[in-house]
This record gives structure tokens, sequence and C-alpha cells, in this order.
């Protein structure tokens, strides 16, 4: 539009179809799902992004975007899928409605010297979102299951949240990051969706002297209590901190390149698991990782 502002828009449009045509996949829904599973269906995604760049230091960016996702096979189809994330056995659901939404974004980065700082929000409004409810009355087909769940439309779901991004570079060999996220989501209900991970903040110092590394990352993740267990069957997760550190060395030997590298993983042993982690089983302790990388 002009040397200052830009304006991106597109379209694309995909053909989505499906069908049972052997006898022994019809034979083994038809005990579940009646009638004609077949289904033909096209959808669209349309965008449109601006930016403006106010100066050298200054870029403002927005967008706009309507979407539309055909359900997976898996969530059509499936049946008695053990999902190992929230332990449950799933059954599809050839009757589910192609899942829509519009979202938006805006944000602004800011850039001077060392310093870049940039942040953005966005927003997802969903028409029949599709997501996992408990089936009462259906007994688990995998020993230790916590129970069956079928994939579902929901009327309306909406997904917000925020980003931002801070980097300092002082020095040429001097690295300073801070990145951090925050989502959450809710459906017409003002009920929690499933698998919406929690505030995680990763902050990083990176140092590269004279062919040697050394790095230092800190990760933190809030607890997330913000779950609806009786009608998602979701668990709430605890918060956790944990540190890890390496150290580098590349050499010139010719006609290779070496690049030795040694790190420590969860430097302080801490108990710890991510939200949307299988079962919520600990992750690691304290454990060492050796890289050697030639390249010629």
């Amino acid at each position: 539009l002009a040397p200052k502002a830009e304006l991106v828009a597109g379209i694309r449009t995909d053909y989505s179809g499906s069908s049972l045509y052997s006898a022994a996949g019809k034979q083994l829904l038809s005990g579940v799902h009646a009638g004609d599973l077949s289904r033909n269906r096209i959808l669209y995604n349309v965008y449109l992004n601006a930016q403006y760049r106010t100066n050298d230091h200054w870029l403002l960016y927005t967008n706009v975007a309507g979407a539309m996702r055909d359900a997976t096979l898996q969530e059509m189809y499936g049946f008695y899928l053990f999902n190992r994330t929230d332990g449950s056995d799933y059954i599809g659901n050839p009757r589910l409605h192609k899942e829509t939404s519009w979202n938006f974004g805006t944000g602004a980065r800011f850039h001077q010297k060392i310093f870049t700082l940039e942040g953005q929000a966005f927003a997802y409004v969903f028409r029949h979102y599709i997501a996992g409810m408990p089936l009462a009355g259906y007994s688990v087909m995998t020993m230790g299951a916590n129970g069956v769940k079928q994939y579902r439309n929901i009327a309306s779901a909406v997904l917000y949240g925020t980003e931002a991004t801070l980097q300092v570079q002082p020095f040429s060999f001097l690295n300073i990051k801070s990145s951090n996220t925050y989502t959450r989501g809710q459906d017409a209900d003002h009920d929690a969706l499933p698998f919406i991970a929690p505030f995680k903040s990763v902050n990083t110092v990176n140092v590269v002297w004279k062919g040697y590394s050394l790095s230092t990352t800190s990760v933190h993740a809030a607890a997330q209590r913000y779950v609806s267990s009786e009608k998602y069957g979701e668990l709430p997760s605890k918060a956790y901190t944990i540190a890890n550190l390496s150290a580098g060395r590349s050499f010139q030997l010719q006609p290779v390149a070496l690049d030795c590298h040694v790190g420590v993983v969860n430097l302080f042993d801490n108990d710890y698991y991510e939200h949307l982690d299988v079962l919520k089983i600990p992750r690691p302790g304290r454990n060492i990782v050796l890289h050697l990388t030639v390249r010629f």
C-alpha cells in the first residue's frame, strides 16, 4: 500500500471426502453408528494480514482469518482408541459438524540497537468445536483406562491469550531472551476447554566466545487449575520450575568441523511434568546429554 504499510490477503479451499468401503469396516462400526457413514465437504480458509512500520524502531501488525476444519478419521471412525494423554478410550462420531473459527490477532515489535521487545494478543472464536466428552454407560476395552469418551461438537468456544518476547544483546557474545505465553479457553457454558497449557516462561542466557559456548535456561510453568473434570474428564496439574545448563566447543579440523556439546537437563533434579504429558508421568530427573556433530 505504501513504503511503510503492507496488506496481504489470501484464500484456500479444500475438498474432504471419506467413506467406508469394506465389509469389515462397516461391520465393525454398525453396532455403534447407524446409517450412511460417508461424508463429503468443501472447506475454506481466508486471511487478511496488515502491518505498518511507523519508523525504524516500531512495527505494528494485525490479522484476521476465517478457517474450517473437518474432523479427522480418528475423530469420525475411531473405535475404542486409547488416548495416552488422558488415559481414556475414545469412540469416533461420524455425525460431527465441521469445526469453524474466526481468528484475530494484533501485536507490536520494538527494536533499537541491543533491545527487541515484541508482544501480541490473540483470540479464536469457534463454532462446532470438537472435543472428547465422557460417555456414560460404556465399559472400557483397554485395561486400566479411566473411562470412555466420544468426540462431540460444542456449540461455541473461545480461545484467547497473549505472547511476549524480550531479547537483549548488550555485547556481541552475550544474548539474553525471555519468552512468555498464556492461553485460556472456555466453552459456551464458561467451562474450561481440555488440553490447554498454563502460563509458561522460558528464559535463556547464551554466551559465545572464541569457539566456546555456554547456555543456561530456566523454564517455569504455572499450575493449571482451570480444568473441567466433570465435563471433559481432565485433571489439574502442579506448577514447576527447572534449570538447564549446557556448554560446548567448536573445532576446525580440516576437512571437517566438530561441534561438541554437553548439557545437564533438570539441573536441580526436580519432580515435574507438563500439563499435557501422557498420564502426567514425571519427566526424567537430572540427566546429562552429550552431542557430537561432524560437519563436512
